[in-house]
């Protein structure tokens, strides 16, 4: 029977509480062996009532929790090389509780493999090759150095299965056993293939004089098997260049050097033959300049327009464009130009769009007069009602309405106006453009209702009321029980336990078993299924189970260990061309899949394992992935944010070659407050762009706009906007470009 997995990326949302409490949680977090104090520690404080709170552990190892609720919280610490730590806080109204921690360390294993890799026939070293080591979930890559050489550290004990790849050679695999803490040294010999092989020599010239190009750099790029592979030459002082034994096949003839345009061009090695190519070179040619003299004046009047914003766009090449602003007397200057032809674009306030046609000519100056036509005046009328609970007729304070002009397609071209109501449940909207709306009001506790269809006319104001109606108050059933191991009949510490509404709609209601295996979760009404799970152990699943209000449900779970259970690894995200919205998703399941179903948030799926999808417009999306498995399955769950924006950074060539980025984009602390730093590391001097988002795209600060040498740097920010005014608690993206791409990452502002 196929057994399902699925995870979830949701969307984090946080509100700010609206009244302040006395209690305190407070502590410090100790290395449990040395007693040393943890700085950086993760802590977690949670209840079924109330948004999570998060802080880290300063440099004395003190963390503190303020503005706490009286309640019933689950108190939890996470380090890296430290076991979990969890414990139940009791809070009553104005005190404060204090919570010592001692983290146990984790017993990291100490195993390592040593070898390293030759030819099989004349014993010499294979630098380069690619060695990957698998125990368990232990899985890592290394590649041999000049000496053919390699190790990998903190091995666990297990079976070991260890695979080698070299160009050139047949690829290596083996098995064995490790030992717990133990080193294992061995000689991975690996056998050359029989390669049929094939020369290429040519000729590198200069198209217009027909010297010789020397120092051009040549690449021949194909693939065979599972490995690309690249070769690479310089011309001499004659222009000449030669490969020798390239393997048959088809390849990519690339040919550049400073000065001159871009080679390319597809070859076919074919064995025991040679290839002869001569290649020209076309010379860049001097770009020539010509100049251009706007001016701008209304329609009506022929006065000067000042501060109109004049684009100049190249027809050839959209992304060229220049702009000018006109000063006192209209005018807009542009200096410098290449030649060819443009379009320019005028924006005034109080004026429609003015567009022409230009064509830029050789060291000469063109003049152009624009007349831009004054926009007609705004028409206004008003909308206005009252908010009342449909039962008891009385008004609700705080609704909120919503305002929404029709008929202008795509999201920057609606008009949206938002408000709530006053103390006697009315609202008013002053001076709404007219138009065809959609009008709306919800309240938390209340009934979605539809929309009502209005038209907003000049001078007039038009009046909607709404009845909400109350939302029945939610009702729960406790299941409670015991999860035991099937082979001793002990109860098990930390299994996972989880109800999932039948058919598997809506979000989980998980929790884990205490140091006596007891859980308890209260339960939605209604028919749910149950499954409990712990690493090592066989997960057991009990469907159907009907809920009653204000019942009590004992469940017990008994869990078979299994050396073979596989564990889900989830997804990841990669994004390979920043100007487009294509994204390519990664299953990372480490076990036998049978099907794969994503779901990608925008209303498509797919079957493929690694699939590629294009959305078509910006957002925040919830992407979902369910795996099938004819083995036993295990659920990861995880809350991330997936992004899909449009990225204006300067792409490098394409060349095939890497090229250097910024690396290691990352802040410290996350979550925070008040403020945090962000540090990245530039490999080569480049220009430099680093801004904060917040959840919807919208800029939030802009921290720097320069060119910066290679090197660290560090940037502080405080939590506040563009102008220095504090943002709100929740999600923030901070995006670093430089001149070959960009990287973005996450953070969390607590207050």
């Amino acid at each position: 029977m196929n057994r399902m997995i699925s995870l979830s990326l949701f969307v984090l949302i946080f509100v700010m509480a609206t009244s302040t409490f006395a209690s305190t949680v407070t502590g410090i977090v100790t290395d449990a062996e040395s007693g040393d104090a943890l700085a950086g520690v993760f802590m977690a404080l949670h209840a079924r009532h109330h948004h999570p709170m998060n802080t880290v552990t300063d440099e004395n190892g003190v963390y503190t929790f303020e503005n706490v609720e009286a309640d019933t919280y689950i108190l939890t610490a996470g380090l890296a090389n430290y076991e979990r730590f969890e414990t139940e806080v009791v809070v009553g109204d104005g005190e404060t509780v204090e919570v010592n921690i001692a983290l146990v360390p984790l017993d990291i294993p100490e195993g390592a493999v040593i070898g390293t890799v030759v030819d099989s026939e004349s014993g010499e070293a294979i630098a380069g090759a690619m060695v990957s080591l698998r125990v368990h979930r232990y899985y890592h890559h290394v590649r041999t150095d000049e000496t053919g050489a390699f190790q990998f550290n903190h091995v666990p004990a297990g079976e070991a299965e260890l695979e080698a790849y070299a160009f050139g050679y047949e690829e290596y695999e083996t098995e064995f056993e490790i030992g717990e803490d133990e080193t294992i040294e061995m000689t991975v010999e690996m056998t050359a293939l029989n390669i049929e092989s094939g020369n290429v020599m040519g000729t590198v010239l200069d198209a217009e004089s027909g010297e010789p190009v020397v120092d051009a750099r040549v690449v021949l790029h194909g693939e065979r098997g599972r490995h690309p592979h690249s070769f690479f030459a310089l011309t001499d002082e004659t222009g000449a260049f030669a490969f020798e034994n390239i393997p048959a096949g088809l390849y990519e003839l690339s040919v550049r050097v400073f000065g001159y345009e871009r080679y390319d061009q597809e070859l076919e090695v074919v064995a025991d033959e040679t290839v002869n190519i001569t290649v020209e070179l076309v010379p860049f040619q001097e770009p020539t300049f010509g100049a251009l003299t706007v001016t701008v004046v209304d329609a009506e009047t022929q006065e000067p327009v000042s501060r109109a914003r004049v684009s100049l766009i190249r027809t050839e090449r959209p992304g060229f464009h220049s702009h000018r602003f006109t000063d006192e007397a209209g005018l807009a200057e542009f200096n410098r130009v290449p030649t060819g032809d443009y379009y320019l674009r005028v924006h005034a306030r109080g004026y429609d769009t003015a567009e022409a046609e230009v064509t830029i000519m050789e060291a000469e100056t063109t003049e152009l007069t624009l007349e831009i036509t004054p926009t007609a005046p705004p028409a206004y009328g008003s909308v206005s009602g009252f908010v009342t609970d449909e039962e008891s007729g009385e008004a609700i304070a705080g609704a909120r309405v919503v305002l929404r002009r029709e008929g202008f397609p795509g999201h920057h071209g609606r008009r949206m106006y938002v408000t709530r109501t006053a103390e006697d449940g009315s609202f008013m909207f002053d001076e709404v453009l007219t138009g065809n709306y959609r009008i709306w009001a919800s309240m938390f506790g209340y009934e979605r209702v539809d929309y009502v269809e209005i038209e907003v006319l000049e001078g007039e104001n038009t009046t909607v009321d709404f009845a909400l109606t109350p939302l029945a108050p939610p009702a729960f059933g406790t299941v409670t029980g015991t999860v035991f191991d099937a082979e001793t009949g002990l109860p098990l510490a930390g299994a996972h336990v989880r109800a999932v509404a039948a058919g598997h709609h809506g979000r989980p209601i998980f929790t884990l078993t205490d140091s006596l295996g007891m859980y308890t979760l209260d339960v939605p009404v209604g028919v749910h299924d149950f499954r409990a799970g712990r690493f090592g152990y066989l997960p057991e699943v009990v469907e159907d189970v009907e809920i009653m209000e204000n019942e009590t449900i004992t469940l017990d779970f008994i869990l078979t260990p299994s050396d073979s259970v596989e564990i889900f690894g989830g997804f990841s995200v990669h994004i390979p061309d920043q100007s487009s919205l294509g994204v390519q998703f990664i299953d990372q399941t480490d076990g036998l899949v049978t099907d794969w179903l994503w779901s990608f948030g925008d209303g498509t799926t797919s079957h493929e394992a690694n699939p590629d999808h294009i959305y078509t417009e910006e957002g925040v999306y919830t992407v979902t992935l369910e795996v099938w498995s004819n083995d036993s399955w295990d659920l990861v769950m995880e809350e991330d944010i997936v992004v899909v924006q449009f990225s204006t950074s300067a792409k490098p060539e394409q060349t095939g070659i890497a090229v250097p980025q910024a690396t290691r984009l990352t802040n410290y602390p996350n979550p925070f407050n008040p403020k945090t730093t962000i540090a990245y590391e530039l490999p080569q001097t480049s220009s430099v762009n680093l801004s904060i988002y917040d959840i919807t795209g919208r800029l939030i600060w802009q921290a720097l706009n320069e060119s910066q040498e290679a090197g660290s740097y560090t940037i502080e920010w405080n939590g506040v906007d563009q102008n220095g005014h504090p943002v709100q608690s929740g999600v923030y993206l901070y995006r670093l470009t430089t001149d070959s791409g960009s990287l973005t990452n996450s953070m969390v502002l607590l207050k």
